[in-house]
Order: C-alpha cells, then structure tokens, then sequence
C-alpha cells in the first residue's frame, strides 16, 4: 500500500467514524497547503502499512475518554523528545515519532490524526530535541492549556454536539492566573518598601552608568572620525588611481592613433604592390605568349630547314633569332624569379598586417576594459563620498542623540531625588504618627517593662526629676489637647446635624499644607480626617 493510498484510508476511515456529517480528504482535511504537505509526508513514517491494517479493526468506542489517551499521548511525547534529548540535544526532530513511541498499538487513527492537526503548529517548526524540552520547561502551563482546549474541541468533535459550552478548565486555569498575579502583586508591594533602600544605590549607579555612556559615546565618536579619515584616504587613493588610469588611457589612444596610421601606410603600400605585381604579371604572361608562338615558329622553320634546304643565311638567321630568344628566356626567368620574390614579400607584408590588426584589436579590448574599470572606480567612489557624507550626518544624529540622553538622565536622576525625598519625608511622617500612638499606648497601659536591650535606668535624681516633670508635662499637654478636641467635635456634631450633612471632624483640614501641596500622595492624615466617625 502506497503512502497515497495508506492517506485516502485514513480520511475515509475518520468520515465514516465521526457522527456529524463532515468528510475529510486531502485537499480539506487542514487549513493550508502547507499542514496538507506535511501531513502527506507524514504518511511515509507514520501512517504506514502496518498501521493502516491495525486500525481496520479499530472501534472508538472501544477506548476510554478521550482526555485520558490526550494526556498519554502528551506523557509519550514528553518522554519521547526527553528521551532524545537526553542522547543528543542537538539532534534535528522529524514531522513526529513513530506511532509505538506515542502511544499503545489500540490507539484510534482519528485520535492520533485529529492529534497531529492540533500539534502541527509546534511541529512545522524546525526544532531541535532541546529547544522542544526547553518549551516544555518554560511553556509547560501554556502548553497544558492548550491540550485542555484540544480536549474540549475534539470532545464536542466526536459527540457532534455543536451548541457552544463554557470552557471551564480555562476558567480554572484563568482563576489560577488571577490568583497567581494578585500573590505578584502583593510580592510587588512589599518589594517596593524595599526599593526605597536601594534608591540611592540605583542613583549612583545611573550616575555611573551615565558616565560610562558618556564615554561610549565618546569613544564612538572617536572611532567615526577614524573611520572618517580612513574613508577620505581612500578616496583620495581612488582618485588618485583614477588619474593614473585616465593618463594611461590617453597614452593608448595615442598609441592607437599612430597604430592606425601605421596600418593606413602599410594598407597604401600594399594595394600599389599588388598593382604593379599585377601589372607586371600580365606583361610577362603576354611576353610568354609571345615567346611561345615564336619559339612554335622556330619549330616549323627547323622543320622546314630539315625537310628542305634552305639556305645557309637563313640557318644564321635562324640560329641568331634562336640565340636570342634563348637570352630572352633567361632573362624572363629571372623576371619570374624576382616576381616570386616580390609575392613572398607581399605575402610577408599581409602577415604583418594581420598581426599588426590582431593586436590593435587586443589594444581595443584593453582600452574597453580600463575604461569600465575606470566607470567602475568612479562609481566607488561616489559611493564612498556618500558614505562620508553619511557618516558626517550620522556624527550630527549621535552628538545630538548624546545631548538627548544625558539630559534624559539627568531628569531621571531628579526624579529618582524627588522620589528619595518624597519617600523620605513619608517615612518621617509615618515615623511621626507611630511615635505618638506609642505615647499613648504607653500613657494607657502603664510604664513599659524595661527590655534586656534599653538602657538601664539611672540613679540620679536630678535626672529623674527631669524626665518626671517632662512626662507630667506631656500629660497635661495631651489631655487638654484631648479636651479641646472633643469639644471641638461636639460642636461639629452639633453643626452637621443643624445642616444635614454627613459628620466629619476636620473636614478639609489640612496638617502641614506644604507637604500636602507638594506630596499630595504621601498626605494620609487628610484622608484618615475625611472618613466617617463610625468607621473609627
């Protein structure tokens, strides 16, 4: 059975076993072309032959609920890549395991498909056996959640139940977020009690860390200047170079130029040979002629001075004519000789000239390729004087940025003393009121036992008559300030209930209206003032 084949089982299979009316098949079994890919692919390793005969027999009633075989087939997988990962964390991880190492061989084909659709997103990814157990250690609650979801949806998948119901392990697991961010939140409280200590400790260390930007930025600077220079120098090397090689261009036009003319000598030179060769030529070819038909003639004289007697003058005769033919024909061969010398040099002369045209045309291509590369140069170089100027706006932006951030520490360098201060006065302000609850607490409760860490009393009586007369003092002091204040709060009773209003003591009293004004935020007498009788 082919893997196509072995892939139409499947999807037919889990059309048949689902309750609803849905059909799966290969081009809408996912969402996208790509889970499609990777799902057909996965037919060659998973959903094999042996596989395919398993689950012909396979009923889904047969199994428990279905979270239980999600959470053992999450369990195998955690055990699978843990596994993995133990033997080599670099290891690159497949599409996904086989089958055995996923779950028990009565596993459903629609499970471990509807499985696979859930988990496509993480598997798709190129990981490795670390990177899938580190994303168990650091997601484990979100991968959970995840699976619970899956559970939910493939519960209402398989039942057919299609009427929406609230999730309630994501409630749970929302209440539990909840729960956990308001223990944070109470953890965040009382750090940041603990952060006023080290608010001096932070402020040296922005100062510290604003020094050491200060020279980054600096050294920043330093090296763009550097680079600067490095930058002009070389384009003053390339243009530099691309004198040189302007210069060179202009020796080889003029090379050129008295190469052409050369070639135009040569061309004249040889067309006039060739002329005259061919002039020559001719006259020697109706000379031979010439000499030819005489010599025919000659002949039939001879044969008619053979065959007849002719006379002894005209055997002279034709004795001088033959003599002279015979200087004739030897001076023509020289002619000839001297003809083949001339074709040799006009030969010579051609060879000369081919070569002389082959190497002005390596000259051309040469004198194309110092022009390009001169192109070429000037182009780099108009990219490096874009470059510097770059670089000379980019020096503008950081000393500018520089300015910006300095100054932006400096704020935060205030804030944070305006904060230390505010922190500071709250605390004396709170340290204020909890010294004189403890009078109090002291005046109603007695004299305090003396603790294995005070200090010990002192014999003299001097200085026990001090702290006497201080304390009666204070007592007087606090009583008639009681006094006054009940007073006062009768005839403020009095007063809110004539006017129909809500009782309140003070009011809009103010207690120290500077900190008030400035620390609006820190002031808690005001508002403790504010509140209802009843509620004290």
């Amino acid at each position: 059975m082919s893997r196509n084949e072995a892939f139409q089982f499947l999807c037919e299979w889990a059309s048949k076993t689902h309750p609803g009316n849905d059909e799966f098949n290969p081009e809408s079994i996912v969402d996208g072309k790509l889970v499609a890919e990777l799902l057909y692919s996965l037919c060659e390793k998973v959903f094999t032959m042996s596989f395919v005969e398993e689950v012909h027999d396979c009923e889904i009633d047969e199994f428990g609920s279905t979270a239980g075989r999600l959470h053992l087939i999450q369990k195998q997988v955690s055990y699978y890549f843990t596994a993995i990962y133990k033997k080599d964390p670099t290891q690159k991880i497949t599409l996904f395991p086989r089958v055995s190492d996923l779950c028990n061989k009565d596993e459903s084909a629609l499970l471990n498909l509807m499985f696979i659709i859930s988990f496509i997103s993480v598997s798709q990814e190129d990981l490795t056996s670390k990177n899938f157990v580190d994303l168990l250690e650091s997601k484990g609650r979100t991968l959970r959640r995840r699976i619970r979801r899956m559970e939910a949806n493939l519960d209402e998948f398989l039942t057919g139940e299609t009427e929406p119901e609230e999730d309630v392990c994501a409630l749970k697991d929302r209440n539990n977020d909840l729960n956990n961010q308001l223990n944070v939140v109470m953890n965040e409280l009382t750090k940041l009690r603990n952060n006023e200590i080290l608010l001096a400790d932070d402020l040296k260390r922005s100062q510290n860390q604003l020094n050491n930007l200060i020279e980054e930025k600096e050294k920043s600077l330093e090296r763009r200047s550097l680079d600067e220079k490095f930058m002009s120098d070389c384009v003053h090397a390339k243009e530099d170079m691309i004198r040189s090689l302007e210069e060179k261009i202009q020796e080889l036009e003029q090379l050129l130029d008295e190469r052409d003319v050369q070639l135009t000598d040569l061309e004249a030179e040889l067309s006039s040979l060739r002329d005259s060769y061919e002039r020559d030529t001719k006259s020697y070819e109706e000379i031979r002629e010439q000499t030819e038909r005489e010599l025919a003639k000659l002949k039939n004289d001879q044969e008619k001075a053979r065959t007849g007697s002719p006379d002894q003058a005209i055997m002279t005769d034709l004795r001088t004519r033959n003599d002279n033919l015979t200087e004739r024909n030897a001076i023509l061969e020289m002619k000839v000789k001297l003809l083949e010398d001339q074709r040799e040099e006009i030969e010579g002369i051609q060879r000369l000239l081919a070569q002389k045209t082959k190497e002005n045309e390596q000259l051309q291509e040469r004198f194309e390729q110092i022009r390009e590369q001169n192109d070429t140069l000037k182009e780099e170089n108009e990219r490096l004087r874009e470059k510097t100027e770059e670089l000379e706006r980019s020096e503008v932006v950081l000393t500018n940025d520089l300015n910006n951030t300095k100054e932006k520490m400096e704020k935060e360098i205030q804030e944070m003393r305006e904060s230390t201060e505010r922190s500071r006065l709250q605390s004396q302000l709170v340290e204020t009121m909890g010294s004189e609850e403890d009078i109090v607490v002291q005046r109603t409760s007695g004299p305090a036992r003396p603790s294995a860490t005070s200090p010990r009393p002192t014999s003299d009586p001097k200085i026990l008559q001090r702290i006497s007369n201080f304390i009666s003092s204070l007592f007087v002091w606090l009583f008639s300030f009681l006094f006054l204040i009940s007073i006062f709060a009768i005839v403020r009773y009095g007063w809110c209930s004539y006017n129909n209003e809500p009782f309140t003591l003070f009011g809009e009293v103010r207690l120290n209206g500077r900190i008030c004004r400035l620390y609006p935020d820190v002031c808690l007498f005001t508002q403790l003032m504010k509140r209802p009788i009843e509620e004290f």
